[in-house]
């Protein structure tokens, strides 16, 4: 698609959203990219220390070094922890322990943590921490207290960590704090600028008011040293619509789009937004009518080549979250089936992928894997793409 061709589609889909009308346009085709399966591995194990785990996250570091990290433990608990480990030689570390609660207060609990290396600056990572679910008396429902995001950084990949820091306040969400990324990873701009897609789902988690969810983005303007929110989408005007844990992809010049999961039973069709101001506003949730996936994480991310692939898991054309697939977009609105990586015909699920690619082109991906009949462990995906690798350097 020639310049003109991709501003011209953007241009389209933003009137389009803008108005609430469906998206069904087709524009021309640009070569796909080649993918097949390279390799796959679990990381953990049910038996070893920080091995039963979920929301896993992957990066390359600016020195070339492959981390994952995740959370382990009963969701919500206070004796949940977040674990990494590192890949090297096409193995996986033992997971070593890297945050627990109770670094904020006694008892907390943490999860969905997430991995970030900004260029020329240190390595990042959020977690949500905050109470642990309670019962009340009498009352068979399972209350969860609001999260809030911290931050650690390190500048030894990983090896060793700062002490936790709280992101911030931020009266307009509910809740009052700032979250951090909730599923996928930040970007980061050309200006520097560190752009944080998120969701206000776990500053309602006290409220309970679900019908209240929408994205809504955060950034740090200073490497990381302080946070603010940046803008919070409009309520959607289908009611059915709870949209929740966006990732963006870059569509070029000042144009971006975010990605999410529909946390309702009523659709399939994957929430979106966009904007034409490098993220500082953002349209109304509309939904994105050709990309299919369950009530479930995704994982958006644009390629180094200008493609933009999606993790779903596929319904209903399969179980719920039984089968992973990647799907492939030239323009961020038409999607056409890419890889498997995970099939149904395994026996078991495969949840909230999170994906990375490094310098040599290559796909990473991490996923829980086999929660049914056992706790997940997480399991990791080398995808070959046939992108070249990125030439004068380690890391992304």
């Amino acid at each position: 698609m020639r310049l003109n061709e991709r501003f011209l589609s953007t241009l389209l889909f933003a009137c389009a959203i803008s108005l609430g009308a469906p998206i069904a346009l087709a524009y021309a085709q640009e070569p796909g990219i080649a993918l097949s399966i390279e390799s796959e591995q679990n990381i953990s194990t049910l038996s070893t220390p920080g091995g039963p785990g979920h929301a896993a996250t992957i990066v390359q570091t600016s020195s070339g070094a492959v981390l994952a990290a995740w959370w382990s433990g009963p969701e919500r608990a206070s004796e949940t922890d977040i674990w990494m480990s590192r890949f090297s030689n096409g193995t996986w570390s033992a997971p070593y322990r890297v945050f627990d609660g109770e670094e904020v207060a006694r008892d907390y609990t943490c999860e969905n943590c997430m991995l970030f290396h900004p260029k020329n600056g240190q390595l990042m990572l959020f977690v949500l921490v905050g109470g642990p679910a309670y019962k009340k008396p009498g009352d068979s429902n399972i209350y969860y207290h609001n999260l809030r995001g911290y931050l650690k950084t390190s500048t030894n990949d990983g090896q060793t960590w700062s002490a936790p820091r709280p992101l911030g306040s931020a009266p307009e969400l509910v809740g009052g704090h700032l979250i951090g990324p909730t599923k996928n990873p930040p970007i980061q701009l050309s200006d520097g600028t560190i752009l944080v897609p998120s969701s206000n789902e776990y500053g309602l988690l006290e409220s309970r008011q679900w019908e209240k969810f929408t994205f809504h983005f955060e950034k740090s303007i200073d490497g990381g040293a302080t946070w603010s929110l940046v803008h919070v989408c409009p309520d959607p005007p289908d009611q059915n619509m709870f949209p929740i844990q966006p990732g963006v992809l870059r569509l070029g010049a000042s144009n971006l789009m975010a990605l999410g999961r529909n946390q309702s039973n009523k659709s399939r069709d994957v929430p979106t937004v966009t904007s034409s101001d490098n993220g500082q506003t953002w349209t109304v949730p509309s939904y994105l009518t050709n990309l299919k996936a369950h009530k479930a994480g995704i994982c958006p991310l644009t390629l180094s080549n200008g493609t933009h692939v999606c993790f779903v898991n596929k319904y209903p054309n399969a179980t719920e979250r039984g089968t992973l697939d990647l799907m492939v977009s030239d323009d961020g609105i038409n999607w056409r089936f890419g890889i498997t990586v995970n099939p149904e015909s395994d026996g078991y699920e495969a949840h909230y992928p999170q994906a990375v690619q490094t310098a040599d082109g290559k796909l990473h991906v991490v996923y829980t894997y086999n929660i049914k009949p056992n706790p997940g462990v997480i399991r990791h995906a080398i995808i070959k793409t046939g992108i070249a690798p990125k030439q004068g350097g380690k890391g992304r």
